[in-house]
């Protein structure tokens, strides 16, 4: 009777907690998004430039500061994407709203200093670029700004600099509340200096993980770098996927040494279901991060690692271990929390240039949405459940916009959440639109984190997810 009374209980809750589940931060707003890009030098900008483009419709965009490649600055590069995009915005918005006009991109790029390091940063060293990143922060606008860090963040550390001399602490200190940093491998000693003069900046850095969103042809790097499932990443399937669609995927140049390796610092972003972008531990297609911060952590270039060591101590967010199976073999590294989206995140970027060149929307393949319980919104779900409890979900409300075939998964993504529970999730009809597990004994604050997959059946399959959250 016990066992009965504990099923209906939960079956009341799950009802409940569907419809008023907890949303993410800023829920039904686009991300704010500023990008700082070296673009012109590895052609890896050039290309992370060109699928932010076809995404552009996904945040609201307040800069694109073409920052130092070293020796010189290239917000041509910039220019000459946003006109590709221009021929082909009017079939873009043939297949989703929201699409900014060529002309507004164009008022978004700023120049920012020629060189790197904080000896270019300084009293009297403002540049357009550091300029823009202080009024774009000052906006009256309740939402974060996410700042990506593309190459180096010497005109970030500018912006910082000049704040911090013509503002109050309590000014200082509300400034920097409003950032949110995602710096893909520390590519000057600047990060350093941010982080031992701000403590308290949110700030995640990719030293390693980044490098698992293609392979590496030139100098390549070890199996357990390059991981498994290559299938979109050959410079065939680039070629017929990408670089033969029309404008903008002529702008995408052959890699010299890897695909995109920037992209990541968006790709968490974009709202997919999948993951909260503050919520850092949970993990997504811009992979995970380690709830504890890191002391002086290295970057990805010695050079830069020793130019850091002047600004000790510092403490950032890196990049997070993950398992992942695949297979048969089980994959435990820094590159894994990225392997696993591989398949998906380069399917839903084909499928953007298809819209690119579709003149129609029944020409092209699009999301199919993923429900819970009838929920089609994009929100986390957040139950509660007792030891042995029959944890029931379902997948009800699911569609597909195509009319296509849909496929379900349900996993437990046993390395998320910032107390993940360590056990094996038994998940029952886990291929099917309804599923369930036993719930077992948690510690306190343990959580459980189950992905709902929804894949359709169209050319190229396309995914859309839902979270599931599970405590006691």
């Amino acid at each position: 009777m016990k066992s009965i009374l504990r099923m209906f209980r939960l079956e009341i809750a799950i009802v409940l907690f569907s419809a008023c589940s907890i949303v993410f931060a800023g829920a039904g707003d686009k991300k704010r998004l500023l990008v700082l890009t070296d673009i012109g030098g590895d052609p890896d900008d050039q290309q992370s430039m060109v699928r932010l483009l076809l995404y552009a419709n996904e945040f609201d965009l307040e800069g694109l500061v073409a920052t130092s490649t070293k020796s010189r600055i290239n917000p041509d590069q910039i220019y000459e994407r946003i006109e590709a995009y221009r021929k082909v915005r009017p079939n873009l918005v043939k297949h989703a709203d929201g699409y900014p006009t060529a002309g507004f991109l164009r008022s978004l790029v700023k120049t920012g200093v020629r060189d790197r390091f904080m000896t270019s940063a300084g009293t009297g060293k403002s540049t357009e670029g550091s300029r823009h990143i202080i009024s774009v922060v000052d906006k009256k606008d309740d939402r974060p700004v996410w700042i990506t860090v593309w190459g180096a963040p010497t005109d970030l550390a500018q912006a910082l600099w000049d704040v911090s001399h013509n503002r109050s602490k309590k000014e200082l200190a509300a400034f920097v509340s409003r950032m949110r940093v995602y710096d893909i491998a520390g590519q000057d000693d600047c990060g350093g200096w941010i982080c031992h003069n701000f403590p308290n900046i949110f700030w995640l850095r990719s030293v390693d993980m980044f490098q698992a969103i293609s392979v590496r042809v030139a100098r390549p790097f070890p199996p357990h770098v390059t991981g498994p499932n290559l299938e979109t990443f050959t410079t065939e399937w680039v070629a017929e996927n990408v670089r033969n669609h029309g404008p903008l995927g002529t702008l995408y140049p052959e890699r010299k040494y890897k695909y995109e390796g920037d992209t990541p610092a968006y790709l968490h972003l974009l709202p997919i279901g999948l993951n909260d972008p503050e919520k850092f531990t949970h993990g997504g297609w811009g992979g995970r991060f380690n709830i504890e911060r890191t002391k002086n952590p290295p970057t990805f270039n010695k050079r830069y690692t020793e130019a850091e060591k002047e600004f000790h101590d510092f403490e950032m967010h890196t990049g997070a271990k993950d398992a992942w199976r695949y297979r048969g073999k089980t994959y435990n590294s820094n590159y894994a929390g990225l392997f696993r989206w591989r398949e998906p995140f380069q399917n839903d970027f084909a499928a953007r240039l298809d819209w690119s060149l579709a003149d129609s929307y029944e020409k092209a393949n699009h999301n199919p949405v993923a429900a819970f319980n009838n929920d089609t919104s994009r929100q986390y779900v957040n139950l509660r459940a007792q030891t042995d409890d029959y944890v029931k979900f379902s997948a009800a409300g699911s569609s597909d916009p195509d009319g296509d075939e849909l496929s379900y998964r349900w996993f437990h993504y046993g390395q998320a959440g910032d107390k993940p529970y360590q056990g094996k999730i038994k998940i029952e009809n886990a291929n099917r639109r309804n599923a369930g597990f036993v719930m077992p004994e948690l510690e306190a604050d343990e959580e459980i984190h189950i992905i709902l997959e929804v894949k359709d059946g169209g050319n190229p399959a396309l995914y859309n997810y839902r979270r599931i959250i599970v405590k006691q």
